[in-house]
């Protein structure tokens, strides 16, 4: 009779298994999702075995099938947490914290269907990996079984132990939370526009005041790492980037003394915020290394590659390697990933296929230049060439300005003043005095000024152009353009004449 019930039993766990999806080839390293997958395949058992005419036709009673039922819930368990992430690919770190998702998954599925005394074992071995992790949410979670345990079992000192741990994590978690808002908070400001916005530091300063105590009691990984971030983008809003570099190299020293969360994102952050700062105070050299030596740490086709791309293309720029812009430029926008980039980004990447092909003789998309045509008309087609740069005279509007300037002087030099209205009521509304930028438009206002009159054009010029490089500090206009100023108003007189 034992037999045929074994038999029975095994010939149900066959009919249950072939209901249960085959194993993914692609599994999602986020812990909720796992947790929906796992407890649907489960309520789908159970709705499975509660079927009468499955229970009659095997002869069982309940009892039996409860105790298949077991069988089969930790058949599934261990077929979940035999799920892992390839180490070939992907860092210790990575691993870890899938696995760690995927066993917080599994416990709350337990805590759900009422074993308490199983949760209680897997949640004590997986505790102090979360803490390992500096994943506090997930261990807060997984102190519960334990406090129930210490509850239901009347250890005291245990549960008050427990509690007080759950208060530290809890304070932690919290300070986290509060410093990663703080940052998105900042990140929200740049899809729409690419300029620095220092108004920003009233929301940076305050956070890094709440955050930097608590950083230095607890001496955490994560929290210092977000008083980095929040450091840097302060410095980076007020164009300081000779200090948020030296911040970008604390951030180094600080992956070295934690080489476990030292993974390729983290790396690759910083690199981005490296060469961010070294091409904005034209250490070239420095840059070219940072961007050569970094590209790697990039999964070519997302978002951030296509900023990184995007420094390398400036730098290009810079070093005057214009055949090397546009091959870059070619490449980006004809990758399958570019369509699905955001408009900002696109419309970035026109821009810099616009500045790309004028520096290398060849005809810009979209221009369609014609002569004698309405004020305006060229500037209108390059917007809507560019449509999330209307408006942003905070940000790249100006280098599109100066596309057409030069597209402008390469055709019809007499069509040129057509701009100077527009560019002085810029220059008063949107750009502070003594600063490069209010200069460099003051250099543009010469060609209206002296018309034809080149040799005194370039004579009052000369001056005014040592005076704009002898300017030190960056302006948030200056700091949008895609070349530097005194390399266009090179291009500028050699196109004028």
């Amino acid at each position: 009779m034992a037999s045929k019930s074994l038999k029975e039993t095994l010939e149900l766990v066959q009919i249950v298994r072939k209901l249960v999806p085959k194993k993914s080839s692609r599994i999602s390293a986020n812990g909720k999702n796992m947790e929906s997958l796992v407890y649907r395949q489960l309520a789908e058992l159970d709705t499975t075995l509660s079927d009468e005419t499955i229970i009659r036709t095997h002869h069982l009673r309940r009892r039996r099938h409860q105790q298949i039922l077991s069988e089969i819930k930790s058949w599934l368990f261990d077929r979940v947490l035999e799920r892992e992430l390839p180490r070939s690919i992907y860092s210790d770190y990575a691993c870890r914290l899938f696995a760690l998702d995927l066993a917080h998954a599994t416990l709350r599925i337990l805590q759900r269907l009422g074993g308490t005394y199983t949760a209680k074992e897997e949640a004590r071995s997986w505790f102090d990996e979360a803490k390992k992790l500096e994943e506090w949410q997930i261990a807060i979670s997984l102190l519960w079984p334990l406090l129930v345990w210490a509850l239901l079992s009347g250890y005291k000192e245990e549960y008050d132990r427990l509690w007080t741990e759950r208060e530290r994590l809890l304070d932690l978690e919290s300070a986290l939370h509060d410093a990663m808002d703080a940052n998105r908070r900042a990140t929200m400001a740049f899809p729409k526009s690419g300029t620095e916005h220092p108004e920003l530091l009233e929301i940076l300063r305050p956070a890094i005041e709440r955050l930097q105590p608590i950083a230095r009691e607890h001496g955490t990984f994560r929290l210092n790492e977000f008083l980095l971030l929040l450091r840097r983008k302060a410095q980076q809003v007020t164009m300081d980037y000779n200090e948020a570099l030296a911040i970008c190299e604390e951030m180094d020293a600080l992956l070295n003394r934690y080489p476990l969360f030292a993974n390729r994102s983290r790396k690759s952050r910083n690199a981005m915020a490296k060469l961010v700062c070294l091409v904005q105070r034209e250490r070239l050299e420095e840059a070219k290394h940072i961007a050569e030596s970094s590209l790697d740490l990039f999964n070519a086709g997302d978002q951030n590659w296509h900023t990184f791309q995007s420094w390398r293309f400036l730098l290009f720029m810079r070093w005057e390697q214009f055949e090397a812009g546009y091959e870059l430029v070619q490449s980006i926008m004809g990758n399958t990933a570019f369509p699905s980039q955001t408009e900002a980004t696109r419309d970035l990447w026109k821009l810099f296929r616009g500045y790309s092909e004028i520096m290398t003789d060849r005809p810009v998309t979209g221009a369609n230049f014609r002569r004698n045509e309405k004020a305006g008309e060229l500037h209108r087609r390059l917007m809507e060439e560019v449509p999330s740069f209307k408006g942003d005279y905070a940000g790249y509007e100006l280098a599109a300005i100066v596309l057409e300037i030069l597209i402008v002087l390469k055709h019809h030099v007499a069509d040129l003043f057509l701009r100077t209205e527009a560019l002085r009521k810029y220059k008063v509304r949107h750009i502070a005095p003594d600063t490069q930028s209010s200069i460099f438009i003051d250099l543009l206002e010469l060609l209206e000024t002296y018309d034809t009159d080149k040799p005194r054009i370039k004579q009052i010029a000369a001056p005014m152009v040592k005076r704009m490089v002898g300017i030190k500090t960056i302006d948030r206009i200056q700091a949008q353009q895609v070349m530097p100023y005194e390399m266009l108003w090179r291009e500028i007189e050699r196109l004028f004449q």
